[in-house]
């Protein structure tokens, strides 16, 4: 079992013997060593020893331990970062949790409810493959994930009785609004019944633990509604049969409007980047997604002026950026930074996520948004010049989660938006279109879950200019926002020197604005034989309006069109090619009619040309 101990010591872990549960050692688990040569002694004295570990500062460990039915139903009404799990015997658990940085864990036995242990400092646990004393098998790992950080509630018990009059003794937990107030009041509750307190004692101590640890405090109505069932139960009652009309692990958080206080929406760059939004950024691979955002990404590391012209004014910050690895960093990525003149210090790439394992293993894979989210909110969190957080792209980095199942990526998406908003920044992510045909809706074109497309408030698609005759010219589109005008940008390949180094790398070169340009028109871009037959269309259509009078209904121009064998899936698109005007009239009685597409008053003269 010795060589079974000494991956743990590996890990950072302090290991000792123990037997049937038990220490062996005359100190116990504060003999605990990281060290190989005594650990070999030990199990050379014992070799049929279980491995102990010992829990807390120690080792950087807390561990949870559910020992029965009624553990796990408390567990149910928790959520529980993914981390390593040890099945001890059939039915019981230990989940294993890796402890922050200058933070300390109590033991506790029960505190939290039944059949719920803590393990922290001063405390041990014995690890796989240990065999067990009564069943006669290994304890086991059941999953080789990484350890999560302890959640915070996990590192204080809540708060309980300390003497026969059930009044709660001070200490340092804090429960906010949505992290469990009720349920944590109502176990309070239970326990003091189950010491023979009455409804008066209960709601006593309830507005005691109300005022020292709700933040805000609970409502009194609601404590004395609890204080007097709980108070009409028989002693000993502790409250696991509260009847579901009286919350116990959930409630309704709910605020009246005239609690909000209205604002105007604040932006890094004026209607294009919200400061506290989820952003989508989707288009056919090769439109200048990533150069684009690179550029903006740019701009914010040096405090840079925004391509229409406008002041950045925030000054120079930081970008996080998390990419798939498919550009080099050294080829690629800094030279596209430099030469879009950003500043290098100021841009953090996320190379890998870094996970141990207990068997020694060092595990390099990319970060997954369902395992590392809270590393990039830890990340975010202690470095507050951080102003974009930018994923490239999102399909890489959903880990473990379906790109098309709606039920598992909203909830990473929503944990994304609201990570802008926590921090006022803006969170970009970067997509890839869907093959549908021609003529879908831009949204649903976005590749994945309807949730892509639901979750964020602000979409821009980017996509080749389809009036340019040039290569490598683009547009870029918001589709939902406030109707920020397209931008035509291209990009060209331009040399430089970094780092001493003569490299050649793509630039972004910003065009102009065109309001006429919507998302639709860049989802279904035209190849070259396309864009002559939007041509021909387009003369068409204008002998067919002329000989009309200069004005025709719009359901005629697309029959008539499709009727001679026209691509008509983007009516807008023909109109604007043929320099129409859409016009809406009103019927006698006021009502709105069908669109009319009309010859303008002062065409230009290339359409007077062809009208002729």
């Amino acid at each position: 079992m010795a060589l079974q101990a000494i991956p743990y010591i590996n890990g950072g872990l302090s290991v000792f013997p123990c037997a049937k549960k038990k220490p062996l050692t005359e100190h116990g688990c504060l003999d605990a060593s990281k060290d190989v040569k005594q650990i070999a002694e030990w199990w050379k004295r014992w070799p049929e020893a279980q491995i102990g570990i010992a829990t807390g500062p120690v080792s950087n460990l807390v561990v949870l331990d559910v020992d029965g039915p009624q553990g796990f139903a408390w567990l149910s009404g928790r959520l529980l970062p993914e981390t390593r799990e040890v099945e001890t015997q059939p039915g019981n658990k230990h989940f294993w949790f890796r402890l922050p940085a200058g933070r300390t864990a109590k033991n506790s036995a029960g505190d939290f409810a039944p059949e719920v242990d803590v393990r922290g400092a001063g405390g041990y646990v014995i690890a796989p493959p240990s065999i067990h004393h009564e069943t006669l098998k290994p304890y086991r790992f059941l999953n080789k994930v990484a350890l999560a950080e302890a959640p915070p509630w996990l590192l204080e018990p809540p708060p309980k009785p300390t003497n026969g009059n059930g009044h709660s003794g001070e200490i340092g937990l804090v429960i906010h609004e949505g992290d469990g107030r009720h349920r944590e009041a109502l176990r309070l509750a239970g326990g003091l019944r189950a010491r023979g307190a009455d409804a008066k004692a209960i709601l006593a101590d309830l507005q005691i633990f109300s005022q020292q640890h709700c933040r805000p405090p609970l409502e009194l109505a609601w404590m004395e509604k609890q204080a007097r069932y709980i108070g009409t139960k028989p002693a000993g009652f502790r409250g696991q049969s509260i009847p579901s009309d009286i919350p116990s692990s959930a409630t309704l958080v709910i605020k009246t409007l005239d609690s909000v206080r209205a604002k105007p929406q604040q932006y890094l760059w004026d209607r294009y980047l919200p400061n506290n939004q989820l952003i989508a950024v989707f288009g056919a691979s090769h439109t200048g997604k990533t150069p684009l955002v690179i550029d903006l990404a740019a701009r914010i590391t040096a405090g840079a002026d925004w391509p229409d012209g406008t002041k950045n004014g925030r000054g120079a910050k930081k970008v996080l950026f998390l990419g798939a690895g498919e550009d080099a960093l050294d080829t690629v990525v800094k030279p596209r930074l430099v030469i879009a003149r950003g500043r290098p210090e100021n841009f953090k790439y996320i190379e890998t996520s870094r996970r141990c394992l207990f068997d020694g293993t060092v595990l390099d894979d990319p970060a997954a948004l369902d395992r590392d989210i809270d590393l990039l909110a830890e990340e975010i969190r202690g470095d507050s010049s951080i102003s974009l957080l930018v994923i490239d792209p999102i399909t890489n980095h959903l880990g473990q989660k379906k790109l098309n199942l709606e039920e598992e990526i909203r909830p990473i998406l929503m944990r994304l938006k609201h990570l802008a908003e926590q921090f006022l920044m803006p969170v970009i992510t970067i997509g890839h279109l869907n093959r549908r045909e021609k003529g879908t809706s831009a949204l649903d074109r976005m590749l994945g879950a309807r949730a892509f497309s639901g979750v964020a408030r602000t979409i821009f698609f980017t996509g080749p200019d389809n009036e340019a005759t040039e290569k490598h010219h683009f547009t870029f589109v918001q589709e939902r926002g406030l109707g920020a005008p397209a931008w035509r940008f291209h990009t060209e390949l331009v040399s430089a020197t970094v780092d001493d180094a003569e490299v050649k790398q793509i630039k972004v070169v910003w065009g102009g604005t065109d309001e006429t340009i919507n998302s639709q028109d860049v989802v279904d871009s035209l190849n070259a034989g396309e864009k002559s037959q939007l041509e021909e269309a387009a003369q068409e259509l204008i002998a067919f309006v002329t000989a009309r009078g200069g004005e025709a209904p719009q359901a005629e121009c697309i029959s008539h069109l499709f009727k001679l064998g026209y691509p008509t899936s983007n009516p807008s698109r023909l109109r604007r090619r043929a320099n129409l005007e859409s016009v809406r009239e009103r019927d006698p009685f006021g009502k709105m009619v069908a669109s009319v597409w009309r010859v303008p008053d002062n065409p230009p003269d290339g359409q007077k040309e062809r009208a002729q």
